[in-house]
């Protein structure tokens, strides 16, 4: 058994959660989410086979199922939160310079996060507070796949000739499921979010 690690971030924000894994976990290892206008995962793998000969792709399903924004009043007396949410489904191909030699490797992913900060998630009139966004209640599923393509005709074994779609096993080899959230947000005294905050985060059953 090993320790998975997650450190999931909002615009302004770097957060750290943790969780144990269960025995029958392959590939995933740990990794991190952080960032700003942008959130970056960093994902952790072991037992990775060589890219060249055996290609494997890592798909990642993230939901944030609440961000909490700032919203101010348009005379500029008062302040109140809004709320969005944002889905992505990113799949990223393992290179070969992600692999250490003892098949350990790294892989990264980033979201744009920037919808989020739109006036249109405000009530009323009301005008967003640019960098205020915090995800507060995510759930992200992080899946690896061995690529199906031919590994001496095909440049991108792991996607297909237009370029979406995936060519993969129908069954992942490895599946790994968190629930993360944020309570309360720190914030700045203009609204923003303070860094170095910490979400509460769970494996949920994959």
């Amino acid at each position: 058994m090993f320790k998975r690690l997650m450190v999931i971030g909002g615009l302004v924000i770097s957060v750290l959660a943790m969780s144990s894994s269960n025995a029958n976990a392959q590939f995933f290892d740990g990794g991190g989410w952080f960032g700003f206008s942008t959130l970056t995962g960093l994902i952790d793998l072991r037992g990775v086979p060589n890219p060249d000969s055996k290609p494997t792709v890592v798909v990642v399903d993230a939901s944030l199922n609440q961000i909490e924004i700032l919203c101010k009043n348009p005379n500029g007396f008062s302040v109140a939160p809004g709320s969005a949410s944002q889905r992505f489904v990113l799949s990223h191909p393992i290179e070969s310079q992600e692999v250490a030699k003892n098949g350990q490797a790294q892989v990264t992913i980033e979201f744009d996060l920037g919808d989020s900060e739109s006036s249109i998630n405000c009530n009323n009139n009301w005008t967003v507070i640019q960098n205020s966004a915090a995800v507060t209640d995510m759930s992200v599923v992080l899946q690896v796949f061995r690529c199906t393509g031919n590994v001496k005709t095909d440049p991108e074994p792991c996607v297909a000739t237009d370029g979406i779609t995936l060519t993969i096993e129908a069954t992942p080899r490895d599946t790994f499921a968190q629930h993360c959230t944020l309570d309360p947000v720190l914030r700045n005294g203009d609204g923003t979010t303070q860094s170095g905050q910490f979400l509460t985060c769970v494996e949920s059953p994959s």
